[in-house]
């Protein structure tokens, strides 16, 4: 995993996947992530962005939700959730660590704790 990879973090909808939402990262802009999916041929209906958000790390900040998240996981990178409660959720998780964690004078001592906190949230699985 590259740390300190600055990107997006989002949540897509499609109207296919009822109740089920995409969880991911890019580097791009998630409106043309989206349409990218939805022009795979192995895709059914439109992804449409429902949330995303601008962060400094978009590995760590997906690992960190998509970890968070777990109990609602369905396959893949797609979980089953109320929308608007996991938005708020998922904002809240990431203002906090970030806010908190990746200030430029602490980045490399932020990125010794995210990894450590990442393999202690494993190991408690």
């Amino acid at each position: 995993m590259n740390l300190n990879q600055k990107g997006f973090v989002y949540i897509l909808s499609n109207k296919e996947y009822l109740g089920k939402y995409k969880i991911g990262k890019t580097k791009d802009n998630p409106v043309i992530r989206a349409k990218s999916l939805t022009k795979q041929t192995a895709a059914i209906g439109e992804f449409k962005v429902e949330w995303s958000k601008e962060i400094p790390d978009m590995n760590i900040a997906e690992s960190i939700l998509h970890y968070k998240f777990r109990k609602y996981h369905y396959e893949k990178e797609f979980f089953e959730f109320d929308l608007e409660e996991i938005k708020n959720l998922a904002a809240k998780i990431l203002d906090d660590f970030f806010i908190e964690e990746f200030k430029e004078e602490r980045l490399v001592e932020a990125r010794s704790k995210a990894k450590k906190i990442l393999k202690q949230l494993k190991e408690m699985e």
